[in-house]
C-alpha cells in the first residue's frame, strides 16, 4: 500500500501505514 498504488491499494495503504 504505497502512495504510488493508492489507486488499487487503498486497503493495503492502511496496513502499510501501520
Amino acid at each position: 500500500g504505497r502512495c504510488v498504488e493508492q489507486a488499487h491499494g487503498v486497503l493495503n495503504a492502511n496496513q502499510s501505514l501501520t
